[in-house]
């Protein structure tokens, strides 16, 4: 008798403790899960130089994707001409006058490809349309041009207040700026999508800079985690009750 009530003791033990375990899993995945952002390229060149802007203000209009409301701005990479060159980089409303953070002085680190410039740290959120804009603060050449069907999304101006839409030479040419954003809050029916949603092509050029989509990470639906725990859980425990009514049986 005395047996048997040790034993039962031992198995409620470890039945409670292995429920335990299984439901710190489903927690741990579900952190795991969230924690795992999805991060996307916006930009409207293709990736083939073909010429450069000089000194003053050259900039281009985002737009978030389909499906998605607002975002975090993470990165801005910008093609540009040189190593060592400062130029300042300026973050608007669609006016391109709004501006959303100070302008950031920096100096380009990449010669003829991308430099990248971590703005995570400013926390901006954007909705809607936004615009970057890379002031040269020297002379010399600066933003690179690409080879595409002008988009209608570059600017250039000689200062922030007069920025006009490129129109020369007719029809061509994007400003090389991208951005790279974190989905905050998107429309359950829809997908967020880099935009344009072909892949830019290289440049057959040793020195033209090659994009580099930042990948999708997967994520594993808590939905679908919680419930297969949850029955396995529930089956641990049936599995010891019947282990302890034939021990008692016994």
């Amino acid at each position: 008798m005395h047996n048997n009530y040790s034993k039962r003791s031992k198995l409620q033990v470890l039945s409670v403790l292995l429920l335990v375990m299984v439901l710190s899993f489903a927690v741990s995945s579900i952190q795991s899960s969230n924690a795992q952002a999805i991060q996307i390229e916006l930009y409207y060149d293709n990736g083939i130089v073909f010429g450069t802007s000089g000194p003053g203000f050259s900039g281009v209009k985002f737009s978030l994707p389909t499906g998605v409301t607002s975002a975090k701005l993470l990165t801005v990479r910008y093609a540009w001409y040189m190593a060592g060159d400062p130029l300042t980089i300026h973050i608007t409303g669609p006016n391109f006058l709004n501006e959303l953070t100070t302008p950031i002085a920096t100096t380009s680190t990449v010669g003829f490809g991308w430099n990248d410039l971590n703005v995570s740290d400013k926390s901006l959120v954007v909705s809607g349309d936004f615009c970057v804009v890379a002031e040269k603060t020297s002379e010399g050449y600066g933003i690179l041009q690409d080879n595409s069907t002008n988009t209608g999304r570059s600017f250039y101006g000689s200062s922030m207040e007069n920025l006009v839409p490129v129109s020369y030479p007719a029809n061509t040419l994007n400003f090389m700026i991208r951005v790279v954003i974190e989905p905050v809050t998107s429309e359950p029916s829809s997908t967020p999508t880099p935009t344009p949603t072909s892949s830019p092509t290289p440049s057959p050029s040793t020195t033209t800079p090659s994009p580099s989509p930042t990948p999708t990470i997967p994520e594993f639906p808590p939905t679908t985690i919680i419930p297969l725990l949850a029955g396995l859980a529930t089956l641990s425990v049936i599995f010891a009750k019947k282990k302890l009514s034939r021990m008692t049986y016994n």
